[in-house]
């Protein structure tokens, strides 16, 4: 391993919070000249499948097809109890009805798809687009239903759609475990050489900073944020930062299993021996 590390993540409010104090210089550097990628979720999923990026956030519906080149880290991620995607429509729109839709999505290896799968809710046309292009669409009529992630559970009524299911509900009440919406997932040959455990201090120690220094954050946050309100900046930080951003422990760790575990069910793709970083670390190679 070269000296030089590829990081990639999100424009969203929750990974610029997230990954402020690590960009920015607030807390001590990592051993390695960084390059930062900064790109909607679906393009780091494909990013993360081209095996371009040492270290990278991806949609937890998009592991299973990583899983041979990425383990994920304890710290970074985004789980939910309550604030997960929601399908919306024009019109009212029965579940029947919902299954043979056409709906759009914002992208294949996203969770938002995920869910669609694992509750068996569609097997009608699917259309991948920008996230921020989906309601847009379903209000021209370009498809009868979407997948909302985002600050778009939010923002959904301003377009004049309604909701017709909340799925991060769905989840919770039928598995009752947090959804796991994102992870960071970092190489695993850097975790068996022992830097995914500085990797992970680095994120754990950034979200600590930028929590104790929210309104220094904001500049950063908002060259990002394509123009959102403050207010929904602030709903978006503090539905997905939170205790399991910070380190997944048992309740995160065992969600994440839960969802791939149902996701091999769907796909018929075996579930990896071992998931986080802590597990493929050499104990020998360590710093």
């Amino acid at each position: 391993m070269n000296d030089r590390l590829k990081i990639g993540f999100s424009p969203c409010p929750n990974d610029t919070f997230i990954f402020y104090g690590l960009v920015n210089g607030r807390i001590p550097s990592l051993p390695f000249n960084i390059e930062y990628i900064i790109s909607d979720v679906e393009q780091l999923n494909r990013m993360a499948q081209a095996k371009s990026l040492d270290v990278v956030k991806i949609s937890v519906g998009s592991y299973l097809n990583l899983s041979d080149e990425y383990a994920i880290l304890t710290s970074g991620g985004a789980l939910t109890w309550k604030d997960g995607p929601i399908i919306v429509s024009k019109q009212p729109i029965s579940m029947e009805e919902l299954r043979y839709a056409s709906i759009a999505i914002p992208g294949k290896g996203t969770t938002a798809a995920m869910l669609l799968d694992i509750f068996k809710l569609h097997e009608g046309p699917r259309r991948e687009m920008l996230f921020s292009d989906i309601m847009p669409s379903i209000k021209a009529g370009l498809v009868d239903a979407g997948v909302v992630i985002h600050e778009g559970r939010w923002t959904y009524q301003s377009y004049g759609l309604l909701k017709l299911l909340d799925l991060g509900e769905l989840w919770n009440k039928t598995f009752s475990v947090p959804l796991p919406l994102g992870i960071i997932a970092v190489r695993r040959e850097l975790a068996s050489k022992g830097y995914a455990r500085l990797i992970n201090e680095a994120l754990k120690n950034s979200i600590l900073y930028a929590k104790s220094h929210r309104e220094e954050s904001y500049p950063f946050i908002k060259m990002y944020a394509n123009e959102m309100e403050t207010h929904i900046i602030d709903k978006h930080i503090d539905a997905f930062v939170n205790e399991f951003s910070e380190d997944l422990g048992d309740i995160g760790k065992n969600a994440i299993h839960r969802a791939i575990e149902e996701m091999v069910k769907v796909r018929g793709i075996p579930k990896p021996s071992t998931l986080f970083w802590d597990e493929v670390e050499n104990p020998l190679n360590t710093l």
